[in-house]
């Protein structure tokens, strides 16, 4: 049948713009934890906007990973961090002809393996 073909590349599409909202929202959660790191070190007060956009993304992400996960499977790929690259930094990991951006957590340094999950389309 060739409407398998159709309707796969349909929920491919899809997958693929939710898997990209929810990696936008995670870098950006990513970014505010920072924000707020950075304003506790140099002792500057925190912007309470950021703990309700923070909260308000964690409830986007989890809606959309359930959404997610009804398109793929989880699967865990290993990748060396490459030189210069450090925590907190965007790092791209390209699996089965497919590319994620992935932020490198905190205590990895440039050198260790990291396990990424990615999302694999169910076929």
């Amino acid at each position: 049948g060739g409407g398998d073909t159709e309707q796969w590349a349909n929920t491919a599409a899809r997958a693929a713009e939710v898997l990209k909202k929810v990696t936008e929202m995670k870098a950006r959660v990513a970014a505010i934890q920072q924000l707020r790191t950075k304003a506790q070190s140099q002792g500057t007060p925190i912007d309470p906007s950021w703990d309700s956009e923070e909260r308000g993304l964690a409830v986007q992400i989890e809606t959309l990973q359930k959404e997610l996960d009804q398109y793929s499977r989880p699967v865990q790929v290993e990748v060396i961090v490459p030189e210069g690259v450090n925590a907190g930094d965007p790092l791209m990991v390209a699996y089965k002809g497919r590319t994620w951006t992935v932020v490198v957590p905190d205590g990895v340094k440039s050198g260790q393996k990291l396990a990424v999950m990615v999302a694999e389309p169910i076929e």
